[in-house]
């Protein structure tokens, strides 16, 4: 269930209901209900809001709360770094192959 898989991230993450209700402006008491069970249809809004504070794309999570392609991004990385692959994501193909080059060109010097 989605809100497993969501309830998991937070603790992966160490993101307090709090934070959560301030990065969402959903209030801490529906945040608590939800995550406790008390609340077992929060809405598809509330759901994707949380999604989005956290940079889940609610689509690609399955019924069973897996999601597969970018669990283990999620588990190691910083607020920061997920927003930066979520920026990435919005860009231009021509934008990528230049972020590619750079990063590329930073390994490459190192590795020498």
């Amino acid at each position: 269930m989605i809100i497993d898989f969501l309830k998991n991230e937070l603790k992966i993450r160490r993101i307090t209901y709090d934070q959560l209700a301030a990065g969402t402006d959903i209030s801490i008491s529906t945040i608590k209900d939800i995550f406790r069970g008390k609340r077992t249809n929060p809405g598809i809004e509330t759901i994707e809001t949380m999604c989005k504070y956290l940079n889940v794309h609610i689509h690609a999570v399955n019924a069973d709360g897996a999601y597969p392609f970018f669990d283990y991004l999620t588990k190691n990385l910083s607020q920061e770094q997920l927003a930066l692959l979520d920026n990435f994501e919005k860009m231009e193909e021509h934008e990528k192959k230049v972020v590619f080059t750079v990063i590329k060109g930073f390994i490459d010097a190192k590795v020498k």
